[in-house]
């Protein structure tokens, strides 16, 4: 550890030189602020970064920070000065909150200037976390949101309207790959032949279709279950139908939507269950 009398009596120049001769500590200024962001889908997370910082009289004490984050994938980030000296180590984690491994996404950097317009000096550590998964730095690394394997998640869509087709989104700051759809379909008396498809596009463009092995008569419900593997099977005597479909990693705005040749008026189709893997891609 540095003497204390040391530290206060040379000059700036000279303390960073000392500063980084240590392979585990970042300098810091008086001007330079820990800034700590985090991303989260879960409600009633808080983020929280603690560690220990060495200071001018050469004393390393700890410090602990959070910062209350919303469920909507959108960022929230904090500032604070630890003085002049040098950051020893940090972790970062979710406390007490309860939250799946991919569904809260922190980053830790140091900052010059409070305002908007503030330079980023470093990034000390990003990544996934949990209560039981930390980040941490020094030994750290720096992830980006969409790299290894992201958040399982069971989502019901929106139960559309009678005569209407199944249309869900990616939201803003998410990123989907499609592991199954499980849709159900109800025929009305009309006597015409439906025909079921699978369509993906980027909101405007068509990029995929998936249809149906047969069509589906009137007065029946039939499940379609859109499947990455397996093959083609018409299990009519159940009312389920597997359907192989493409791997589809999709952005936030592409749909997942149904198109249903001769969808009748009181043909109903019911909320689609989708697993998906999410990984958070915000800003």
């Amino acid at each position: 550890m540095f003497p204390s009398l040391e530290l206060k009596s040379i000059d700036p120049l000279e303390r960073v030189r000392l500063g980084i001769s240590g392979p585990s500590a970042f300098y810091m200024t008086g001007e330079d602020v820990l800034q700590l962001s985090g991303w989260n889908i879960t409600t009633g997370v808080r983020l929280r970064v603690s560690g220990r910082f060495l200071g001018l009289d050469g004393v390393p004490r700890p410090f602990v920070h959070d910062v209350a984050l919303t469920a909507n994938r959108v960022i929230a980030s904090v500032v604070r000065q630890l003085g002049e000296g040098w950051i020893l180590n940090l972790t970062v984690d979710t406390g007490a909150s309860s939250v799946p491994y991919g569904a809260c996404f922190a980053r830790v950097q140091v900052v010059r200037g409070l305002e908007a317009s503030g330079i980023v000096l470093g990034t000390l550590c990003a990544g996934y976390v949990t209560s039981a998964q930390p980040i941490a730095f020094p030994g750290g690394r720096v992830r980006s949101m969409v790299e290894g394997r992201g958040n399982i998640r069971l989502i019901t869509g929106t139960n559309p309207a009678a005569g209407a087709e199944i249309s869900e989104t990616v939201p803003t700051g998410a990123r989907w790959r499609v592991l199954s759809a499980r849709l159900t379909l109800t025929t009305d008396a009309t006597v015409v032949n439906r025909m079921a498809m699978l369509r993906i596009t980027d909101g405007a463009t068509v990029i995929a279709e998936t249809q149906a092995p047969q069509v589906q008569v009137a007065s029946l419900t039939y499940t379609y279950n859109f499947l990455r593997l397996g093959a083609d099977r018409v299990l009519v005597q159940i009312g389920q139908i597997p359907i192989r479909m493409h791997d589809f990693i999709l952005p936030a705005g592409y749909t997942i939507q149904t198109t249903t040749a001769n969808l009748q008026a009181a043909d109903d189709w019911a909320a689609p269950v989708l697993h998906v893997e999410e990984w958070l891609d915000g800003q």
